[in-house]
């Protein structure tokens, strides 16, 4: 075989490579850019559902009932709760996951060992954050088919103690991306919220907080996408500090 044979071998080859890619590049565009629904569809959860509901709980008795493996805990809510309790009650993310799993199983007649942990958020006071958290936010999620499309479905729960009030969102299905949405793996988890928050504090938090006198609030949120985020939050509103925290490691960056 000559030098020029050879040679256009090899042009050949690089050029349909290239296009190739470029083919798989418009697709893979088209297929994320476009909604298996319809224009408006949302493609990801963010709190907004078809189907909602509430249910009040006993906060001084549903933490022993669960672990005697009673779920009898929910009570229907007729009407949204108006003023928290006076006394402060902060539970740790262990409890938060234990209520989320029995409503879950309550709500939907499903256990969560087939569902994806997509997010899950709390929230403390600056004061007494080292105490535990005042609510718990988690978004789950897993494949299903609809229309015949490979699609998501999502159930968000959010437990708020202080208001003795558990609430839920469903009925939504979302379009599912080429890589699929990135998940919590809890069983892999080194940082737990409680952990994520103590190295918040020795890595700034702590200065900043009492800058600002405790007169703030810490909100802990983790995702498949960012890892741990914590942020502190001044009585104006406005950031007074913020770190990153790989949930894996325990690596930080602000």
């Amino acid at each position: 075989m000559n030098k020029n044979t050879m040679k256009n071998r090899t042009l050949l080859t690089v050029v349909l490579l290239a296009i190739l890619l470029i083919v798989a590049s418009a697709i893979y565009i088209v297929y994320i850019s476009s909604d298996p629904f319809n224009d408006l569809v949302t493609r990801y959860p963010n709190g907004a559902f078809n189907d909602t509901g509430s249910y009040k709980i006993d906060t001084e008795t549903i933490l022993a009932t669960l672990a005697q493996g009673e779920t009898d805990v929910f009570t229907l809510e007729l009407a949204t709760p108006q003023a928290p309790l006076e006394k402060v009650i902060m539970w740790h993310q262990s409890d938060y996951l234990e209520i989320a799993s029995a409503l879950h199983q309550f709500v939907w007649s499903e256990k969560l060992d087939n569902w994806n942990l997509y997010s899950m958020s709390f929230d403390a006071s600056c004061q007494d954050g080292s105490n535990g958290f005042l609510n718990g936010d988690f978004t789950y999620f897993k494949t299903v088919f609809h229309g015949g499309k490979l699609t998501y479905t999502a159930h968000e729960i959010l437990i708020s103690p202080q208001y003795e009030n558990v609430s839920w969102g469903g009925g939504m299905d979302f379009p599912r991306p080429v890589l699929g949405w990135k998940s919590i793996v809890l069983n892999r988890l080194k940082v737990t919220s409680e952990n994520a928050l103590k190295i918040a504090e020795e890595n700034g938090g702590s200065t900043a907080r009492l800058a600002a006198e405790n007169k703030c609030t810490i909100s802990l949120i983790l995702s498949g996408y960012t890892g741990w985020n914590v942020v502190y939050e001044g009585s104006d509103g406005l950031f007074i500090f913020e770190i990153k925290i790989d949930p894996y490691t325990g690596r930080v960056s602000k």
